[in-house]
């Protein structure tokens, strides 16, 4: 089913491999979150922010709240890219 993030234009994983070895050779990670995360994300950036932000921008904050969630270590900065509708 298509998410509510309009702009994952790889809904079927044809890059999946390529992703993971990314993911791999960066020692990083990958989340995927759902529409509910997603919506939760948007309501949390307005009620803390006053940012009116949109699925796709909403992303970037929901794999970081996935990635803290599960006790996920940064050893640097942490970005967030959003923007406002």
């Amino acid at each position: 089913q298509p998410s509510i993030a309009d702009a994952i234009v790889d809904n079927i994983a044809h890059r999946k491999e390529k992703v993971l070895d990314v993911i791999k050779n960066s020692h990083g990670a990958g989340w995927v979150v759902t529409d509910e995360e997603i919506k939760n994300v948007i309501n949390l950036v307005e009620d803390t922010c006053k940012i009116k932000t949109s699925p796709n921008s909403a992303l970037s904050v929901a794999g970081l709240k996935k990635a803290i969630e599960n006790s996920w270590k940064f050893n640097g900065p942490v970005v967030c890219l959003i923007t406002g509708r």
